[in-house]
């Protein structure tokens, strides 16, 4: 079940001393803890989730002057799709387990339209191919793009290690950041 934290200051919302004072919000998935924002009479005018000190599961770091590199190739739309796509299915160390015929699922593609993007995605260094999951592939996101996890470091050497069995160079994936 989930709280709601009753406060004045965002700011100062998950101190100790205002852990005593929460209400119970029903919500069907994770539990949360919500500073209030209330008017005079005490009614809910708005709340807003209280900031945890880990970033949690559904986050990824992307880099502003990647996304303006990526701006400037005009990706056709399969593959700003598919890239999105495979964004949100990131795992930690910028791994993405999900088949192609699950992405062209998702995204109500044709399986060869997601083929034809994943091979563009690649031959771009957005992606590079990973280690088998059973019969499926798995792919590596660039962490000169995009970036989830602990090491940022051992993923860009992990990432390496991935281009250098497809035949390419780091200095390859390195995208133009300017």
């Amino acid at each position: 079940m989930s709280k709601i934290v009753k406060g004045e200051n965002i700011k100062n919302s998950a101190d100790e001393n205002l852990k005593e004072n929460t209400i119970d919000l029903l919500k069907e998935s994770k539990e949360k803890t919500y500073y209030v924002v209330t008017d005079e009479d005490g009614n809910i005018k708005g709340y807003f989730p209280l900031k945890s000190k880990n970033l949690g599961r559904d986050w990824v770091a992307m880099y502003q002057s990647a996304l303006k590199t990526l701006a400037k190739w005009n990706l056709p739309n399969e593959q700003y799709r598919v890239m999105l796509e495979l964004l949100s299915e990131t795992d930690f160390d910028n791994y993405i387990r999900i088949s192609q015929s699950q992405l062209a699922e998702e995204l109500d593609m044709k399986q060869s339209s997601v083929a034809r993007a994943i091979k563009a995605l690649k031959e771009k260094n957005v992606i590079v191919e990973g280690p088998r999951a059973g019969l499926n592939k798995t792919y590596r996101l660039n962490p000169y793009i995009a970036h989830k996890g602990a090491n940022r470091t051992a993923t860009i050497l992990d990432f390496g290690d991935a281009l250098e069995k497809s035949g390419k160079r780091m200095t390859d994936a390195n995208i133009d950041l300017n």
